[in-house]
């Protein structure tokens, strides 16, 4: 899936935050290993997390009052944290690379969480988008907004959107769906597979599309 537009668009609560970005403020870190559980906490802006052999954040934008910071935990486990003294017109955007087999959690208070190959990730946001590619074990939740997901073939995902769309592309062969939405458009799935799709979307539409079916 190609990197998502960020889509302020939907929420115009986040053009404050667009705005916020401008303001130019680049660090990044690298966190010595081993790591076995990352979570990742943000009050407002755009976490992206990507695959790679090492733990780094790169805090990409955002305010100069906004404070970003990791911490251990315990034994291989790490906690980064970003926030802001007020929420309006204050963000902060992570680019995150999490080596494989770390298991990853995300929690966005308003934002957008883009991940690109992150094998194993549970995400909530409480409004804006989660954008999901290349996942193998995936639980995400959004309050308010919209879920697009591409998963692979075997993959096993929940995706949850209170109020809002959820939009899923399937890779490979057979699957075992549970889709309760207020409008559904699902394409023909061969059953009894090793992937795994449930999508709770009461207020919005699902869409789930094979891939490369142009649907």
């Amino acid at each position: 899936m190609s990197k998502p537009s960020p889509g302020w668009e939907l929420f115009p609560a986040l053009l404050s935050l667009a705005a916020c970005s401008r303001i130019e403020r680049a660090e990044a870190w690298t966190i010595p290993g081993p790591v076995d559980h990352l979570s990742i906490e943000s009050d407002a802006g755009v976490v992206e997390l990507v695959a790679g052999d090492e733990l780094r954040v790169e805090r990409t934008s955002g305010a100069t009052d906004a404070t970003v910071g990791w911490t251990a935990t315990g034994p291989g486990v790490v906690r980064i944290e970003a926030h802001c003294p007020k929420i309006l017109p204050c963000a902060v955007n992570l680019r995150v690379t999490v080596p494989a087999d770390v298991a990853t959690s995300v929690s966005v208070d308003t934002g957008e969480v883009w991940s690109s190959a992150i094998t194993d990730l549970t995400v909530e946001v409480d409004e804006g988008i989660v954008d999901l590619a290349g996942v193998v074990h995936a639980v995400a939740q959004v309050g308010s907004g919209r879920i697009r997901a591409a998963l692979m073939d075997g993959a096993d995902a929940k995706l949850v959107v209170a109020s809002g769309d959820v939009d899923v592309t399937l890779d490979g062969g057979a699957w075992d769906l549970g889709i309760v939405a207020r409008e559904q458009d699902v394409a023909e799935v061969p059953s009894g597979g090793a992937g795994r799709l449930d999508v709770w979307a009461p207020a919005g539409r699902a869409t789930v599309a094979r891939a490369g079916s142009g649907t």
